[in-house]
């Protein structure tokens, strides 16, 4: 397992969704990589460093979508070209899968949450923060890490903040369709069957009730 944090960056779904889809239209990670970069800087702000904000921020997205093992190639591929014609919680979904497929950091994080919502409908800043650093170790970046990926799945409408600092609600479980479903699943033999967020929150829609009118 790498001990590199690594998620350490605030993602925003959109960006997500243009990297996998400037991988699925052009089949090129330079490419996907540089188009994506030039809109995330927008908002990041920054010049061609790797160093600067917008470098930091590419480094977790290239390493969800772009930079993935060998072995990872055909399941990256098969999720990057089904996600243009998925609608936005599957598009979420798969995007998490790969989160989680990514970053063993982001896979602790998505169980103590998934647990701690499933429970008590709530995770506050300092659970997370405490219960990773039982695995991880006491390190100067995991406050600032464990305080992003909170505002992160804010952002995703994952959690919902609350008045209290640092306290989290859970946001409503997503339906996701049977493509989406059916994908996440070949996602299992690699991440483990763990139980995350998504184990609690996502649900299938049956192929029959996707016809219903």
């Amino acid at each position: 397992m790498s001990t590199a944090i690594g998620f350490d960056r605030l993602i925003e779904l959109d960006w997500l969704d243009l990297i996998a889809s400037r991988y699925a239209a052009a089949r090129d990670a330079r490419t996907a990589f540089y188009e994506t970069r030039s809109v995330v800087a927008l908002t990041t702000g920054g010049g061609d460093s790797h160093h600067n904000a917008t470098g930091k921020t590419m480094t977790v997205l290239a390493r969800i979508w772009l930079r993935v093992s060998e072995g990872q190639v055909g399941l990256r591929d098969r999720a990057a070209s089904l996600l243009p014609s998925l609608g936005p919680d599957d598009r979420m979904a798969i995007h998490w899968a790969m989160c989680e497929l990514a970053y063993p950091f982001y896979l602790d994080a998505a169980s103590v949450a998934g647990k701690a919502i499933f429970a008590r409908d709530e995770i506050t800043q300092a659970t997370l923060r405490a219960r990773l650093t039982e695995r991880w170790g006491a390190r100067g970046t995991m406050p600032p890490a464990a305080q992003r990926l909170l505002q992160t799945w804010a952002r995703w409408g994952v959690v919902a903040p609350t008045e209290e600092r640092g306290r989290y609600v859970g946001g409503a479980p997503r339906h996701v369709g049977p493509r989406a479903w059916w994908l996440r699943l070949e996602f299992m033999p690699t991440i483990g069957r763990r139980w995350t967020w998504m184990s609690f929150n996502v649900r299938p829609i049956s192929s029959r009730s996707c016809c219903q009118t």
